[in-house]
């Protein structure tokens, strides 16, 4: 089986803001990590000499619990439709981080 086979389903709060649709969840890592890219057109890369600096921001603040993750927001790009109570990723399709 390849990833093009695998379809992804996902519950959801289905709702328009600024005129758009919003798909409002929470998703396991391993999920959203199976099916999201990073946009270089709109979501700048890592600095790379920050990178050791933001782990250990994280981490203080994870062990000293004052560190709340802010939430994503992707672009399903068209590649998302809803199907009974969940919303569908089409096979092979990817969201995009902006």
């Amino acid at each position: 089986m390849s990833v093009t086979d695998v379809t992804t389903r996902i519950e959801g709060l289905y709702c328009k803001q600024f005129g758009k649709e919003v798909l409002v969840t929470q998703l396991p890592f391993r999920t959203l990590d199976s099916i999201f890219d990073i946009d270089s057109e709109v979501q700048r890369k890592l600095d790379v000499r920050r990178r050791s600096e933001i782990r250990d921001f994280i981490l203080k603040a994870v062990k000293e619990n004052t560190f709340y993750f802010s939430p994503f927001v992707f672009s399903a790009r068209g590649n998302i439709e809803k199907i009974d109570n969940e919303w569908e990723v089409k096979p092979g399709a990817r969201l995009y981080i902006l």
